[in-house]
């Protein structure tokens, strides 16, 4: 029986070690040695995985989900950017040479 399915879920059918090893691994997976840091690490958990799903969503409008794509447009931007800058630099020094 799956302890995944709520709806068939039955305490009575675990045993006082089988909990224990559960959460056992439970503070091993989430690297706490503190039971009491057990929630508060799961809330950070979720708090983060609902930061990342609206990042994903937010650049799935840009149509850059992919991380490849994504750092692709960061990169193609910032050398645009570098070329804006060195052109303005020229002007500025083309300007400042006839006066």
């Amino acid at each position: 029986m799956s302890a995944e399915r709520s709806s068939d879920y039955d305490p009575s059918d675990y045993d006082l070690s089988w909990y224990q090893s559960q959460w056992s691994a439970l503070m091993e997976a989430l690297s706490v040695s503190d039971p009491e840091a057990v929630v508060g690490e799961v809330k950070r958990l979720r708090e983060r995985a609902t930061t990342l799903e609206n990042q994903h969503e937010a650049l799935a409008e840009l149509n850059a989900d992919d991380p490849e794509r994504a750092l692709q447009m960061i990169e193609n931007m910032a050398d645009q950017l570098e070329e804006l800058y060195a052109e303005r630099e020229a002007a500025a020094r083309e300007s400042s040479s006839h006066s």
